[in-house]
Parts: C-alpha cells; sequence; structure tokens
C-alpha cells in the first residue's frame, strides 16, 4: 500500500506541485482578469459537457486485472461518450461565432477539445491502476508538466494572454495520451462497440454518473454566476483563492485516489477495511486542520509574497476558502 501511494503521490505532486508553481509564475505574468475569462469559459464548457460525462473507467480499477475483455468494451463507451462532447463543443463555437465572438470561440475550442477527449487517457490510466501499475501515472504527468509549462509560460512571455494559458493545457493533452498508449501497449484501435456490451456499461455509468453529477456541476455553476455577476477581475481572485487554499489536499491527495481502494479491497474483512478508512481519514482531516489555520492568520502576508501586489484583493477570498480544505477533507467518508 506504502509502494502504491509511494508511485501515486510522486505523480500527484508532479501534477498539483508543478501546476501551483507554474500557476504562480503565471499569476505574476498575467492580470486577475485574464485568469477570470479563462475560468469562466472553462466552466461554461465543462457545465455543457456533464450530461455526457459518464464513465465507466472504475471498473478497469476493480475488475480489468481479471476480465481481459473489458478493457475494449469500455474503451469503445467512452468513444462515444467523448465524441458526444465534441458535438456539444461544436454548437457551443457556433453558437459564438454566431454571436460575433470569434475570439472566445478560439478559446472554447483550445479549452474544450481536451476536456471533450479526457475520458480517453482516463480509460487508459484505469487499465493500467488494474493492474496494480501506479508508477506510469508519474511519467505522464511529468509529460504533462514539462509541455503544460513550455508552452504556457513562452507563449505569455511572447504576449499572447489567456490565449497562451489556453493553448499550454491544449498541447499538454498528446503527450499524455501517447504516454499512457506507449507505456499500456494498447492502442485505440481495441476499442469495442457491440450493442449488448454498451447497454450493460451504460447501466454502470448511470450510478457513477448520478455520484459525480452534482459535485461536478456544482464546480461550474459558481464560476459562471460569479463570471456574469461580478466579472472577470472577481473571477480571478475566486479562481486562484479555490485552487489554492485546500493546499493540504495537495500534499495527501494520493490518499484520495484508487490506491486507497485497492488497499480496502485487499483487507480480509470488514473490519480492516474500516480501519484503513478510518486511519486514511484521520490523516487528511489532521492536515486540512494545520491548512486552515496557516490561512486563515497568515493570508495577508502570503498571498502577495507569492503571486505579486496586483492579489492583494484577493486575500478575503483565501481566508474564506481557507474552510475548503476542511470541507474536501470531510467529504472523503461518504466518497
Amino acid at each position: 500500500n506504502i509502494r502504491r501511494h509511494g508511485w501515486q503521490s510522486l505523480a500527484n505532486y508532479v501534477q498539483s506541485g508543478g501546476g501551483m508553481v507554474m500557476g504562480i509564475i503565471l499569476a505574476r505574468l498575467l492580470m486577475p482578469e485574464d485568469f477570470g475569462r479563462f475560468a469562466y469559459i472553462s466552466a461554461v464548457v465543462n457545465a455543457l459537457m456533464i450530461p455526457f460525462g459518464m464513465t465507466v473507467t472504475p471498473l478497469l480499477v476493480t475488475d480489468g486485472g481479471r476480465n481481459p475483455s473489458l478493457f475494449g468494451n469500455v474503451l469503445g463507451f467512452m468513444c462515444i461518450t467523448s465524441a458526444l462532447k465534441l458535438i456539444v463543443l461544436c454548437a457551443f463555437i457556433i453558437y459564438q461565432l454566431a454571436a460575433h465572438q470569434p475570439l472566445e470561440a478560439l478559446l472554447a475550442f483550445l479549452i474544450g477539445l481536451p476536456v471533450a477527449l479526457f475520458d480517453l487517457p482516463e480509460a487508459l490510466r484505469a487499465d493500467l491502476e488494474g493492474q496494480g501499475r501506479f508508477g506510469p501515472n508519474l511519467a505522464v504527468q511529468l509529460a504533462n508538466l514539462a509541455t503544460h509549462a513550455a508552452v504556457s509560460i513562452g507563449l505569455v512571455l511572447l504576449g499572447w494572454g489567456v490565449y497562451g494559458l489556453a493553448l499550454g493545457g491544449f498541447a499538454a493533452y498528446w503527450p499524455q495520451l501517447l504516454v499512457y498508449l506507449g507505456i499500456g501497449k494498447r492502442r485505440i484501435s481495441e476499442a469495442r462497440f457491440k450493442w449488448p456490451e454498451i447497454r450493460s456499461l451504460t447501466k454502470s455509468g448511470l450510478s457513477f454518473w448520478t455520484m459525480q453529477f452534482s459535485s461536478n456541476m456544482a464546480a461550474r455553476v459558481d464560476k459562471i454566476f460569479l463570471g456574469k455577476l461580478g466579472g472577470d477581475v472577481e473571477l480571478g481572485f475566486y479562481n486562484r483563492a479555490f485552487n489554492y487554499a485546500p493546499f493540504s489536499m495537495f500534499l495527501l491527495s494520493s490518499l484520495l485516489t484508487n490506491a486507497s481502494v485497492i488497499a480496502m479491497r485487499q483487507q480480509a474483512d470488514m473490519r480492516r477495511q474500516l480501519t484503513v478508512l478510518w486511519k486514511t481519514s484521520l490523516l487528511l482531516f489532521g492536515g486540512a486542520a494545520i491548512n486552515w489555520a496557516v490561512l486563515w492568520w497568515f493570508s495577508d502576508r502570503i498571498v502577495p509574497w507569492l503571486f505579486g501586489r496586483q492579489w492583494v484583493d484577493a486575500i478575503p477570498a483565501f481566508q474564506a476558502f481557507s474552510w475548503l480544505g476542511l470541507a474536501t477533507a470531510l467529504q472523503f467518508i461518504p466518497m
């Protein structure tokens, strides 16, 4: 269990830690309204795709290792959901063009295409994790971060602004997909589209979808409303605080991944499974309590030092969101 968490923690530290460092650098180069504009388009695109965000990749984690045919069926199912998301993205881009907002349409394309195709690398990742292989996640995150940082920071320095930010995420998707394909020795052509299997997976997917719908929608609706009512600057403040305030989750986020699921599955009985659950929950909540204390009392010093003086007005948002770390830690138990 420690070994699996070690690989997963390294991958999470590269992903979250590298993303945090890159976010600090970009925050010093861009203005709050740039982040607000990016967050608003991202929230709208993600919200539009949520109805088609039915995933069955958790089945690969629990059953993929003992059911060789499951991968092809799951990948075929995820190809269908990706196609539906692409249709939604195209409709939104056409809407933006009809409203004479070509730059917003370009942003939607750059942000939305990786989101629409996100299910494909997720299926490949779940396939590897179902085999107990967590090490490849580190290679994927290193490739993702290197590409994202090089493109985003380079283009922002050249004056591309929010479009440089969007192009970084667009460019980072492709090495992520290719590395998972290479390490897992899989091909997209392995996807299978047999109706009985698709119908069966749809039933499983509905269970996962209803479980995730409310939290995913809530994570978008707040940004859409704030972007409309408060404007790009306020949304920029909100977005930075939302992403950085739950810092303890960055340090302990591997405890919220499939490594914990597999650790509990391998216990001999329910009592031991609950022991793993409660110890994991205690670690998460202890870290979140420290996180809350630091941000609540010292945000007025931390925020300007990290992000620059243009972010001083975001301090109240960081203090308010210091409670988010506690809430995130507590939600692990029902999850």
